[in-house]
């Protein structure tokens, strides 16, 4: 009976060094993600004014949605309102809720305008 508690334990110690050696790999290919992700926005944003600011995760006014989807990726919704003389877009960020968002980014005619952070 004493074998079973030693095969039982052995196969335990196994599968927890087999998790944390996944736990590494993971790690180690999300750093190279992000290494690379870093690299070719700092390529596409070479001589542009709000390059440092999107490798940064910030965004500005005068920003494109180009600037603000490399810097906080995909919004989680986006609402459209066309009016007479614009088209504003809000991207929505970090849901909530249902219908509840804690940053709203207001884009009009595809320039930044402004955001909100609740």
């Amino acid at each position: 009976m004493e074998w079973f508690f030693v095969v039982l334990l052995v196969v335990g110690v196994v599968g927890v060094l087999i998790q944390q050696n996944e736990k590494k790999n993971e790690a180690a290919r999300r750093r190279r993600a992000d290494e690379d992700r870093r690299a070719t926005l700092s390529k596409r944003y070479a001589n542009d004014p709000f390059g440092a600011d999107v490798l940064r995760g910030q965004i500005r006014p005068g920003m494109t949605v180009q600037h603000l989807i490399d810097a906080w990726g995909q919004p989680a919704a986006i609402e459209e309102r066309v009016l007479k003389t614009k088209v504003v877009h809000t991207y929505k960020y970090a849901q909530t809720g249902a219908r509840s968002f804690r940053q709203r980014v207001k884009v009009e005619n595809g320039i930044i305008v402004g955001w909100t952070n609740t």
